[in-house]
């Protein structure tokens, strides 16, 4: 698996605050930032780097819709999700319709390449695995 976060500073932001957007998602820590033209990426092939928005995703009880989303956007290859970047900076997780909804500071695109289907099914499984009537379905 690789997962790779990116978004776009723009002219009006602090590169600073965007950065710290990022960091609320993932503790940045040990993760490399990449900035380059107008862009700020972090990359990681540990799933463990996703710990704290799943945690968050759990907290929030958003399962359904991340799976929702992780699922719809499946290629057979990769799957994106997409968060509200302002909320990000605020220390909150806001879950965006890639493909209806820009948010006025823009997104926070999370990539995850899998190299075959059964590494992506046992990811969702981890991360947003089934759920029924709000509690998560053991198989």
């Amino acid at each position: 698996m690789h997962v790779v976060a990116t978004t776009t500073i723009y002219p009006t932001e602090d590169e600073k605050r965007v950065e710290a957007a990022l960091s609320n998602l993932f503790l940045l820590g040990s993760l490399p930032v990449e900035t380059e033209d107008c862009q700020i990426r972090i990359s990681s092939t540990k799933k463990d780097s996703l710990d704290y928005v799943r945690s968050k995703i759990h907290s929030l009880r958003i399962i359904d819709a991340i799976r929702s989303r992780l699922l719809s956007n499946w290629d057979g290859e990769k799957t994106i999700m997409c968060f509200d970047k302002q909320a990000a900076y605020h220390g909150k997780l806001r879950l965006v319709d890639d493909r209806q909804e820009e948010p006025p500071l823009g997104l926070v695109e999370i990539t995850m390449r899998f190299a075959s289907e059964e590494e992506f099914e046992a990811f969702l499984a981890w991360f947003a695995p089934p759920t029924k009537d709000g509690r998560i379905v053991s198989h």
